[in-house]
C-alpha cells in the first residue's frame, strides 16, 4: 500500500532462489523514473522492516561463500521507444532485432569493462559475478539465456526489451542507467556491432 501511494507499482513477486531471497518486478516506466522508483523501493522496505524489528538488507551475497542458491541482483530491463514505437524490434529480420538493437547491445559491451564498476560496485558484489550462478560471468548475450550479461527477450513489438543481468542489489540504479545509455549512445553512434555471437549456452 504504501509503495502504490507513493506511486511505485510492482508486477510481481516471488520468492526466489536463495535463502531469505525475494524477486520483485517493478512496473515499466518511463525515464529517470524507473531509477527514483527503485530508490523508492528500497527506502520504503528497509522502513518498514525496520518498524517491525527486522533488517532488510540488500547486500549481494548476504551469507557469503556459505549462501546457497542465487545472491540478489538489480537486473535493469529496459528497451528504447520513439512515437509509440518499439526501436529494439524489426518484424522483418530474422531474429526480430533491430540494427539499433545490435548497435545498442555492441555499445554496452564494448564498454563494459568501464561500466562493470557501477554495477558491481562492492566486494560483496563480486561473489555474486561467477559463471553458472544465474548471474554473468563473461562478456555475452543471448536470446532469452539467464546467464548471459544481456539476456534479449522477444515477444512481439510490446514484448521485446533488454535485460542487463549484471546490476547487483547493493548498485545505484541512476548510475546503472546512466553507464548502460552513455554505452548504448557510443554503441549507436559509431555502429558498433557485438563484439560476439549470441550465446545459447550457459
Amino acid at each position: 500500500r504504501c509503495l502504490r501511494a507513493m506511486g511505485v507499482h510492482l508486477e510481481a513477486m516471488q520468492l526466489e532462489y536463495g535463502q531469505g531471497c525475494y524477486e520483485w518486478t517493478q512496473t515499466p516506466t518511463l525515464n529517470i523514473l524507473t531509477a527514483d522508483n527503485a530508490f523508492l523501493y528500497k527506502c520504503v522496505i528497509k522502513e518498514l522492516a525496520m518498524r517491525r524489528g527486522w533488517l532488510a538488507s540488500f547486500a549481494t551475497t548476504p551469507q557469503c561463500d556459505a549462501q546457497a542458491g542465487c545472491s540478489n541482483g538489480a537486473h535493469f530491463n529496459h528497451s528504447l521507444w520513439r512515437d509509440g514505437k518499439n526501436l529494439l524490434y524489426d518484424a522483418h529480420s530474422a531474429d526480430k532485432l533491430s540494427l539499433l538493437a545490435k548497435y545498442w547491445i555492441g555499445g554496452i559491451l564494448k564498454h563494459i569493462a568501464a561500466i562493470t564498476c557501477f554495477a558491481v560496485p562492492t566486494v560483496n558484489c563480486f561473489r555474486r559475478v561467477r559463471n553458472h550462478a544465474w548471474s554473468p560471468g563473461n562478456v555475452s548475450w543471448g536470446f532469452n539465456n539467464r546467464t548471459a550479461l544481456i539476456r534479449v527477450k522477444r515477444n512481439g513489438e510490446k514484448g521485446t526489451y533488454l535485460e542487463y543481468r549484471l546490476p547487483c542489489s547493493a548498485s545505484n540504479a541512476y548510475l546503472v542507467m546512466a553507464s548502460v545509455v552513455m554505452a548504448g549512445l557510443d554503441g549507436i553512434q559509431n555502429k558498433i556491432l557485438p563484439c560476439c555471437e549470441p550465446c545459447d549456452d550457459n
